[in-house]
């Protein structure tokens, strides 16, 4: 989903998929009746609002088919820009930022 990780195999998805399983017991718990301050154990306000928006049926499902697994992606609206907390930054986050214009002093 547009949580920003490449595969469902990223440690930061199995980290965030440990802790809600551990918590709630298996998934369908943590996806459809797990109370939302609850689900912050996550630490990942996208994960957050990536279920309770899976809640209200605000997801673009996209089906696959041809050998290709089907997906869902969060309407921009929902889509959270989140940098990693140690200041770093991927190439998929460049086009989120807007860099300041920097105006230069007149020099006398």
């Amino acid at each position: 989903m547009a949580l920003g990780h490449a595969s469902v195999q990223t440690k930061g998805v199995q980290t965030a998929w440990n802790k809600l399983v551990e918590r709630f017991g298996n998934e369908v718990e943590a996806l459809i009746y797990s109370e939302p301050e609850v689900l912050k154990i996550v630490d990942d306000d996208r994960i957050v609002n990536a279920i309770l928006a899976f809640r209200k049926g605000n997801v673009i499902i996209h089906p696959g088919g041809g050998g290709q697994y089907g997906w869902l992606e969060l309407p921009e609206n929902l889509k959270v820009v989140n940098p990693r907390s140690n200041g770093q930054i991927s190439f998929a986050d460049l086009d989120k930022i807007k860099p300041e214009k920097k105006v230069n002093p007149e020099k006398k």
